[in-house]
């Protein structure tokens, strides 16, 4: 079997996984299973958490960025002590201001670039991106592991690479957390709270 091949059935498990999740969530708690993150500073928009205490931020939180500079964003979580099986999110931004550099990060099925690279936290996980919406300015990024989990109160997830059309501040960008589960598949959290 070609590698390709088998890149390409791995990744549709991925999202048949994420797919089912999704909708196991919708209709076993009928809870609204994606939370949007602003990029603020510490203390602000945080939700109450039955679960556990898990957080989502970017870094850079407060960047000031000049037209046609490139940046990267990364994204880090602190999973409240449980293992992060997979996760599932969305960077939201103003597409006049910002794109998604996807000739940067490699590409393991093509050798060309994706848009990202893997955070420090994240080498055992197979990862991907969906860049079709970027134009629209969302970028969903998702990820999952049968071992080596991340679990920690500052887990590197993933280095978005960026560029700047416009002057503009990286505080103005958002994320979704679409799922994050354990290894078994069980959601680790009902709400999330940025830090």
């Amino acid at each position: 079997m070609k590698k390709q091949n088998i890149i390409d059935i791995g990744l549709g498990l991925i999202l048949v996984w994420l797919i089912v999740g999704v909708v196991r969530i919708n209709n076993s708690n009928n809870h609204q299973n994606t939370n949007l993150i602003k990029n603020t500073s510490v203390g602000q928009q945080e939700k109450n958490n039955q679960k556990n205490n898990v957080k989502v931020w970017l870094v850079p939180v407060d960047k000031e960025l000049k037209a046609d500079q490139n940046f990267d964003i990364e994204v880090l979580i602190d999973t409240g002590g449980k293992n992060l099986g997979a996760f599932s999110m969305y960077l939201d931004f103003d597409p006049t201001k910002i794109t998604i550099d996807t000739t940067q990060g490699i590409d393991p099925s093509s050798d060309t670039g994706r848009g990202f690279n893997k955070g420090s936290d994240t080498t055992n996980y197979t990862m991907m991106s969906n860049s079709d919406d970027i134009a629209n300015g969302h970028f969903r990024f998702a990820g999952i592991s049968a071992s080596g989990y991340a679990n920690g109160n500052s887990e590197h997830l993933i280095i978005i690479h960026a560029k700047a059309i416009k002057t503009v501040n990286t505080k103005n960008l958002s994320l979704r957390v679409s799922k994050l589960s354990d290894e078994l598949g069980h959601p680790i959290v009902d709400n999330i709270s940025s830090k």
